[in-house]
């Protein structure tokens, strides 16, 4: 199967040399190709090949507000638009794209997060966390899932240990499929709920930052610096007073001053939830 359509699509190539059909389209890019500078913007080479340029490369992956810019002066159709983590994809960014489909395959999870404004404020070191709110914000697989054909997904790979998302088909998908461990669990494996008595004050929990350092040190004592860690917090004032708390230790034992080395490519990362790539 593979290689008859990888014939079909060499069969549907243009001759580059011939003086009919897409050899004026051929000429420009050649042309380009051949530049050291001055290169024509992306943008308006597309306007100028848009035949050649589907035609070459038929399958394309760009982000929906890309479609919008690079194709909005030519009149390009897809057989096919394919949106991954449509969950994510505010809809109205999503118009460009779907107008120039004549199928669409919306992909993604709505009991995720919508998109929201939150990044809008991470520059504004006076925002407030709790202003910022979700409401308000459809994404496309929200507004499209009332029209098209639903088909659910059955059954759960990607997770290393069945008790990644156990919490989450216990709580929210319910009846999920998922495949048991093929090692046994070991204690920083999985999921584990550990109870903080603590209070919640400002936007901050002491007695849980004072728990995380302390894991932290014992994660340290047990691996050294063979592995690396996340630590991942709810809002940015947390992760501050963590970092500061950080800070302390190293200032009392040294030796934990490489182990937080930002600059290290395994370092143990500080973030709050929404900067975490």
């Amino acid at each position: 199967a593979k290689a008859k359509i990888k014939a079909n699509l060499s069969n549907k190539l243009p001759n580059t040399n011939d003086f009919s059909g897409f050899n004026n389209e051929a000429i420009i890019l050649k042309r380009e190709i051949g530049k050291s500078r001055n290169l024509m913007p992306l943008r308006k080479l597309f306007n100028n090949i848009p035949h050649l340029l589907t035609t070459l490369k038929p399958c394309l992956m760009m982000s929906p507000l890309s479609i919008s810019s690079y194709f909005k002066d030519n009149d390009i159709i897809f057989d096919a638009v394919i949106f991954d983590e449509a969950s994510q994809v505010k809809f109205e960014n999503s118009i460009g794209a779907l107008f120039r489909s004549n199928q669409w395959i919306i992909v993604g999870d709505r009991h995720q997060l919508p998109p929201t404004s939150f990044f809008e404020y991470l520059d504004d070191e006076n925002s407030n966390d709790e202003s910022i709110e979700a409401e308000g914000f459809e994404s496309v697989l929200n507004f499209t899932s009332a029209y098209l054909k639903t088909i659910r997904l059955l059954w759960h790979y990607r997770s290393k240990y069945e008790q990644l998302i156990d919490p989450s088909n216990n709580q929210i998908y319910k009846n999920l499929i998922t495949f048991p461990n093929k090692t046994i669990s070991s204690q920083y494996a999985g999921v584990i709920y550990k109870y903080v008595n603590g209070i919640f004050y400002d936007n901050m929990n002491e007695k849980e930052a004072e728990e995380v350092i302390e894991t932290l040190k014992d994660l340290y004592k047990k691996f050294g610096l063979t592995k690396s860690f996340g630590v991942v917090t709810f809002n940015n004032k947390q992760k501050m007073l963590i970092e500061r708390k950080i800070a302390n230790l190293i200032q009392k034992e040294e030796k934990y001053a490489e182990f937080f080395d930002e600059n290290k490519t395994d370092a143990c990362f500080i973030k709050n939830i929404e900067t975490v790539n």
